[in-house]
């Protein structure tokens, strides 16, 4: 890359980062439009072959020409005309993007409009709360085209064309048969129940509902990407089971820390027997944070105990810290939290400190004494004690067999792909 370019490259890959912004370029038959809106359309209507944004992108041909495209749902995409490494000419599409964010008055507007029906709203609503929502702005899009412009140093001559036609189309173009209408409401059926057992924090059962609710799935390829599809899915199971899992009365910040993981391993997957893999993982640590993690049963000081250990297990922690944090005579709050939690506040700490002791021993290489720092342990011997005590070997030995079941899960990953 040229010396020169490379900061600016960098300045605009940071740039679109922050924004959480997809930027593709265009194959030349047109194969990877779908990713203009994370294949919603080919999704909800049968054989959708995007042929109004085609000829909004006809309009741009020669380098710097730009156009804004906005279709029914308000899903945006910038795209333009840039001068390749070739000499040849390339489309750069930026995008899909908002520019406000999705609420129900919007989910009602496209109903009455008859672009969706009642089964797909719930699709329609987590793949585009997925989407970035520009800020708000007189003029949204003139940031990214100024960072084109930086890049490229091509001024941007727009030429914006609204969809106009495909809602004609789209309008009625998946009403089901009977036997598709059977099929479809079974399947929200088996999904229903396996959100029953997410928010019921039951991991088993949770997994057996997936496992009936995928047998029902239609083998229909719905869209030419199988990964992308499966990725789809997998984005959609996410979503729900975060609502899930927020409605079970489990606090935003586990739920968002959860979600966020998942979905750049989502991002990142790059086989469908991976996909099916993070199907399960999805569902069985949402059910496991509902189980450990929901706070519907508790009062608001011992739900605000649970939540400063976990997010500061390595202070100094005990039932007079909390007693005066929270304004408490100790007898009262250590009764309240034997009543409501089952077992004593210092119990408590120690069983949180030795988790993640745990979780750290078997998913990082730091040294023990690092480890110990950040559970709020004072040395590795009194952790090394409490630990063998709570899990019945060393620390170390612990870790040696999480490693060997994590090695054998990844052999067998590798194997299956």
């Amino acid at each position: 890359m040229d010396h020169e370019l490379r900061p600016k490259v960098e300045s605009f890959e940071h740039f679109l980062s922050a924004l959480n912004i997809k930027m593709f370029v265009l194959d030349e038959d047109g194969g990877n439009l779908y990713k203009s809106d994370f294949g919603i359309k080919r999704l909800l209507y049968r054989d959708y072959d995007y042929s109004d944004l085609r000829e909004s992108l006809d309009l741009i041909r020669e380098p710097g020409d730009a156009c804004v495209y906005q279709d029914s749902f308000g899903i945006h995409v910038i795209a333009i005309r840039v001068q390749g490494t070739d000499e040849e000419c390339i489309t750069m599409i930026f995008g899909p993007l908002l520019i406000s964010p999705v609420n129900n008055e919007y989910l009602e507007d496209v109903r009455r409009k008859g672009y969706i029906n009642e089964d797909q709203t719930p699709f329609l609503k987590a793949t585009l709360e997925e989407m970035p929502v520009l800020p708000s702005s007189s003029d949204p899009f003139s940031p990214i085209l100024e960072m084109i412009e930086y890049l490229t140093g091509t001024k941007c001559r727009m030429m914006t064309q609204e969809e106009r036609s495909y809602e004609r189309k789209m309008r009625f173009s998946t009403t089901p048969t009977p036997e598709e209408a059977k099929s479809i409401a079974f399947r929200y059926q088996k999904e229903n129940e396996m959100l029953l057992a997410i928010s019921n924090g039951d991991p088993a059962e949770a997994m057996r509902k997936l496992e009936e609710f995928t047998a029902t799935r239609p083998a229909k390829k719905r869209v030419e990407n199988q990964v992308q599809n499966s990725r789809n899915y997998a984005i959609i199971l996410n979503s729900i089971s975060r609502k899930t899992a927020e409605l079970a009365g489990v606090h935003p910040i586990y739920i968002d820390a959860l979600s966020s993981a998942l979905a750049n391993e989502i991002n990142g997957a790059r086989s469908t027997v991976y996909v099916s893999f993070l199907y399960r993982k999805i569902v069985q640590s949402y059910a496991a944070l509902v189980r450990d993690k929901s706070f519907r049963e508790y009062s608001h000081t011992v739900r605000e105990i649970i939540i400063y250990t976990d997010m500061h297990m390595e202070e100094k922690l005990s039932l007079a810290f909390f007693a005066d944090k929270f304004n408490i005579a100790p007898t009262y709050l250590s009764s309240l939290f034997k009543k409501e939690m089952g077992m004593t506040l210092t119990n408590y700490i120690r069983k949180v400190r030795l988790t993640e002791a745990d979780r750290l021993l078997k998913t990082t290489n730091l040294p023990l004494a690092e480890i110990s720092q950040r559970v709020g342990y004072e040395s590795p011997s009194y952790l090394c004690r409490h630990f063998k005590a709570e899990f019945g070997e060393a620390p170390r030995q612990h870790q040696a067999t999480g490693s060997a079941a994590s090695e054998i899960l990844e052999n067998e990953m590798a194997r299956r792909k």
